[in-house]
């Protein structure tokens, strides 16, 4: 294979076609039932597309915002944009405008990709909400719109035109002849996939990753996971996130079949998943506490299922390792990732004992990638198993940040990029555990405690089926304050919660107040969702100011 075409996503797809072109590639949920597409009939999309590009004037160095579901057509035109020299920026179907413009500012799409409809979400009034946000900025120009049509819809072009915000809009499945010349231009440096980070404190930044990180990184993922001939895996959550993306451009460098999911019904979404026989699926616990309780209304056993990555978002995992060993064989296998680092950087072994195969974290997927662990203060990196400032260097560090017409490279100490997170590299040096976000640490009376060491114990109270634990500043000493939410049918008792606290926990690291909420605050992202610590930790504040 050329080194520079294997380096591409156009040479990566062109390769999976060739040799796996009679597979399925994609199987889609939609309202006329479920749609197979094979990689030859996916191949052959990709050359429209491109056609369609290049008709609207499109070409190397514009980014294209795609703001729709999870539907074959995310696929069809990232392929497209990158054999075209084009990035796709991944945008979340739950921004409103104010996410929207900032989208709009930072990227500067020569083109935005959106549904007709979508729910109930009024996408059209947004966009040209945003637009208006955002046309008094200097040098931004507004993009073009093509428009997915609604499945079965009749193509209206009065509606058509209402899309248009200053560069006109078109259909995006109008009809073109496909492209006869299917040279790549794409190029392995070629910026190919922008990210949206979670902005759980402040406005998201935009991350992009180059073509060939990409490709190499897809590639090492399918043999860590264990992708075989006949796996499925299931697409839940958006493919514009880093969470979603990843295993799925694996999974097409392995030539195995993506169910995408839409829109995520719980109980739907189960029988797909039995119906289809998912046998992968990557999420957050909070996409498995929604996949629970769907398996209680459909009850239906997953056999086939065989690995399921997960990362702790809303401190559910320990509650739900008795659920996955009911309903299916697999095993749940902590994973690492973020936007700048991509996903799946590292994943549990099956083979490691069941009390640590489900903590965040895991063995490196590459030789190319590396982890250490340093100290906040001085930068020294610390000893094997001591808890440290998690750094990586390698491919899967992003290429830069958007930022106007401007790639703005990321900050590196010495080479490393600075996760922000906590954790813990074991001995092997290839293997490490996520212990939580730098900013979250507590220093309770003289000792270094992570929230989760408190979470994962209130966790186990029967009434208590969600907390977060948050430090706050009292006179200067910081306390833990502990936000919970009850199990449905129970109440929780304060006073009993914190005398139980005080008979099992160090004396240090029981809480200082524990608040009973209705709901915790959360910030829905593309990888799903997270608890707004800021958000919690204001609101203790105020409680121990007043």
């Amino acid at each position: 294979m050329d080194p520079v075409t294997g380096s591409t996503l156009h040479g990566l797809l062109t390769t999976v076609v060739a040799g796996f072109g009679d597979r399925v590639a994609t199987l889609e949920s939609g309202e006329d039932g479920v749609v197979a597409t094979t990689y030859a009939q996916l191949g052959d999309e990709v050359a429209t597309a491109r056609a369609r590009l290049r008709s609207h004037g499109l070409g190397r160095g514009d980014k294209v915002a795609y703001w729709a579901e999870n539907r074959r057509e995310f696929l069809v035109w990232h392929f497209a944009a990158a054999a075209e020299g084009i990035a796709l920026v991944g945008t979340n179907t739950r921004y409103r405008a104010l996410e929207v413009a900032h989208v709009l500012e930072r990227a500067r799409p020569a083109l935005v990709i959106m549904p007709e409809r979508l729910l109930e979400i009024p996408m059209r009034e947004l966009l040209h909400t945003a637009v208006q946000r955002v046309a008094g900025t200097p040098g931004w120009t507004p993009p073009q719109v093509a428009v997915l049509g609604a499945d079965g819809g009749v193509r209206d072009q009065a509606a058509l035109s209402t899309f248009d915000v200053g560069a006109g809009s078109w259909w995006a499945d109008e009809t073109v002849d496909p492209c006869q010349d299917l040279v790549d231009r794409g190029r392995p440096d070629d910026p190919a996939m922008v990210f949206t980070t979670s902005g759980s404190t402040g406005m998201p930044k935009l991350a992009a990753h180059d073509q060939a990180s990409i490709v190499r990184h897809a590639r090492e993922v399918a043999e860590a996971v264990g992708y075989a001939e006949s796996d499925v895996l299931a697409a839940v959550l958006p493919l514009t996130g880093v969470f979603s993306y990843v295993p799925a451009i694996a999974a097409i460098a392995a030539g195995v079949t993506c169910l995408l999911v839409p829109v995520f019904d719980k109980a739907e979404t189960v029988r797909l998943m039995h119906d289809h026989r998912a046998t992968h699926i990557f999420g957050g616990d909070d996409l498995y506490d929604g996949l629970y309780r769907g398996w209680q209304e459909a009850n239906l056993r997953l056999d086939a299922w065989r690995v399921a990555g997960v990362a702790s978002f809303i401190g559910r995992v320990e509650q739900l390792l008795p659920w996955l060993a009911e309903c299916s064989p697999a095993a749940m296998r902590g994973v690492y990732g973020s936007s700048e680092v991509f996903s799946l950087v590292a994943i549990r072994d099956r083979e490691e004992p069941p009390e640590r195969r489900h903590l965040g974290g895991g063995r490196l997927v590459s030789e190319g990638i590396e982890v250490r662990a340093v100290d906040p203060v001085t930068g020294e990196v610390v000893a094997p198993e001591v808890v440290g400032q998690l750094q990586f260097r390698g491919h899967n560090v992003l290429q830069a940040y958007l930022n106007g017409d401007q790639l703005q490279p990321p900050s590196l100490v010495d080479g490393w990029f600075d996760s922000g997170d906590l954790g813990t590299v074991d001995p092997d040096g290839r293997t490490f555990t996520y212990a939580g976000r730098a900013g979250d640490a507590l220093r309770l009376r003289g000792f270094l405690v992570q929230p989760s060491e408190i979470e994962l114990f209130l966790i186990e109270h029967p009434a208590i089926s969600g907390v977060k634990v948050v430090g706050v500043d009292n006179n200067g000493r910081d306390e833990a304050v502990a936000f919970v939410t009850a199990e449905p049918g129970h109440s929780v008792d304060v006073d009993q919660v914190l005398a139980w606290c005080r008979a099992e926990l160090a004396p240090f690291k029981v809480p200082s107040r524990v608040i009973v909420i209705d709901e915790m605050p959360v910030t829905s992202g593309t990888n799903g969702s997270k608890v707004r610590t800021v958000e919690l930790r204001r609101l203790a504040q105020d409680l121990i100011a007043s």
